[in-house]
């Protein structure tokens, strides 16, 4: 017992301790492979997926990018617009470790699909044999008739004075003229839901400190009652009837909010205004039934003169819509303007 106890307690000699350290040598040598093959399923895979949604950035921005022109009814080079597009909003990819590719544009209807691609490069797959991996992402984008926005003028105009216009001045034509009535004001006309006032109404602002009115389709808005011309406005249909009523109430009919400033910062920029179908009420209680929505490209006004006017021309215009799904959205009548939205992807 006890020879067996000393051999347990010997110290090893110094040789079998050196084959001891050379085993371990050959164990981290024979598992490197696997080392670094965690290491690039941890890195590279993890950078690729970066890549992904950066690159997803960038076709949901070309997306929107080519669906807002075509909108306009200005689509012409989809390719060039969506590569710009993807190219701007995957920057931090494209610097790192990705090599965007050109993009893949279709446009169906009032819809359009954009797929980016781009080559994800690894840092170290390449020691398995895997130098770098295809990525690619999808976006949709669909553009329809607008049902809902906020008028930076507060005006809206009957629908027999939007048809009035355009046959006038076709969508399209950028000639720019001063609007002049082509119905008869305070007068009726045929609509769609029937009889209706003909003319122009100012709109009663969402708040007493702003200059803009808020609507929906199918819902209505409020005529705006100035001061002392009130009735006279809002029997009147608002902007001819108050505006050239000088004498039936302050500032024309405008509220005071819409100052020349104000107007001044909304030149070049494209107006929204409901287009009515429908009258209820009377007096400083009219209210006007949002049928849809026209666009006026705003390029001046002259509302305090004796000859009040804006400026500019009806066209196609197009806003960007926080809607995701085509179900949160109802078809309108298609005056000019539209909103785009990205559809769901599966």
């Amino acid at each position: 017992m006890r020879r067996l106890t000393e051999r347990l307690t010997r110290p090893l000699p110094p040789m079998r301790l050196r084959d001891e350290k050379g085993a371990a040598a050959v164990f981290v040598a024979l598992t490197m492979t696997m080392l670094v093959g965690c290491a690039a399923i941890a890195v590279d895979v993890s950078s690729m997926y970066a890549d992904r949604h950066q690159l997803q950035n960038g076709a949901d921005a070309a997306a929107l990018a080519v669906a807002l022109d075509c909108a306009r009814n200005l689509c012409g080079d989809v390719v060039g617009t969506a590569t710009t597009a993807v190219r701007a909003n995957t920057t931090a990819a494209d610097a790192a470790d990705a090599t965007i590719g050109s993009p893949t544009v279709t446009v169906t209807g009032r819809s359009t699909t954009v797929t980016a691609r781009a080559t994800s490069n690894h840092f170290f797959a390449p020691v398995l044999g895997r130098s770098s991996d295809d990525v690619t992402a999808r976006s949709s984008a669909t553009w329809i008739p607008t049902t809902r926005g906020r008028a930076n003028f507060p005006l809206a105009i009957s629908y027999c004075e939007y048809q009035g216009q355009i046959a006038r001045h076709p969508l399209g034509n950028t000639t720019t003229y001063r609007i002049n009535a082509t119905t008869q004001l305070g007068g009726s006309c045929n609509g769609p839901s029937g009889t209706t006032l003909s003319g122009y109404a100012v709109t009663q602002p969402d708040t007493a400190a702003g200059c803009r009115t808020t609507s929906t389709l199918g819902s209505t808005v409020a005529g705006y009652a100035d001061g002392d011309g009130g009735s006279y406005g809002g029997s009147y249909g608002g902007w001819y009837g108050s505006w050239y009523g000088a004498g039936y109430g302050s500032g024309y009919g405008l509220p005071a909010t819409c100052t020349t400033a104000y107007l001044g910062s909304l030149y070049g920029s494209d107006l929204l205004i409901p287009v009515w179908d429908k009258v209820s009420g009377s007096g400083t209680d009219m209210r006007f039934r949002v049928y849809g929505y026209a666009a006026f490209h705003f390029m001046g006004a002259d509302p305090y003169s004796s000859d009040p006017a804006l400026i500019g021309y009806f066209t196609h215009a197009a806003q960007q819509s926080d809607a995701t799904t085509a179900s949160t959205l109802t078809t309108a009548p298609d005056l000019g303007a539209r909103s785009v939205y990205l559809s769901k992807q599966g």
